[in-house]
């Protein structure tokens, strides 16, 4: 009775299961990489608007990454991410980078700064829907093609004081990387020159 209970259940269609399969994306393409304005061991300098100059180490490397999804079947993506970790010689927001191949059509990095979270393509087949200027003058200098985004994806928390003075927008290009960026409070940090 068993036997005759599995064969009737492996021959609903919405009861068979399935063979794992692997995608492989590859390697992210070095002409994408080559766009990342940061590599391991640099140095970044912010300062404030009261004046305080803030360095931050860089820490750029790209490994490689396996994800394993299951629902009725499983697949297993095989990908690589390139993750760029800032760490500042004084208390301020954390600050980090990761750009990966799980899409292989339009790349984006991801900047988290603090609870805010950014996307900047990478590609130029999606810029038209980011704000991008050709010139713009930050202090005493003009960047070219400077993205100017409001904060996507603010990350939530339950304490109400935590948003009182954060992150509201990052001024970046491919070039300098971090330009500028906007508190809530009307303070800042940009770019030493």
């Amino acid at each position: 009775m068993k036997t005759i209970l599995y064969i009737v259940l492996a021959m609903m269609p919405g009861c068979r299961t399935c063979d794992p399969q692997t995608f492989d994306m590859g390697e992210i393409p070095q002409d994408v990489l080559d766009q990342l304005p940061y590599t391991d061991g640099n140095v970044m300098q912010l300062i404030h608007s009261a004046g305080h100059v803030i360095t931050f180490s860089i820490d750029h490397h790209v490994e490689a990454m396996e994800d394993v999804m299951c629902d009725e079947c499983c697949y297993t993506f095989l990908y690589e991410e390139a993750r760029t970790s800032f760490y500042p010689d004084h208390p301020v927001f954390d600050c980090s980078m990761r750009l990966n191949n799980m899409d292989t059509i339009m790349y984006f990095l991801n900047i988290s700064i603090g609870r805010a979270y950014y996307q900047v393509p990478v590609t130029d087949s999606a810029w038209t829907y980011y704000e991008r200027v050709d010139s713009m003058r930050i202090g005493d200098r003009f960047y070219h093609e400077v993205y100017r985004l409001g904060d996507q994806y603010q990350f939530g928390t339950g304490d109400p004081q935590a948003s009182v003075i954060a992150v509201d927008s990052l001024y970046f290009n491919f070039a300098e990387g971090i330009l500028k960026i906007t508190m809530t409070n009307d303070e800042y940090y940009q770019l030493v020159e």
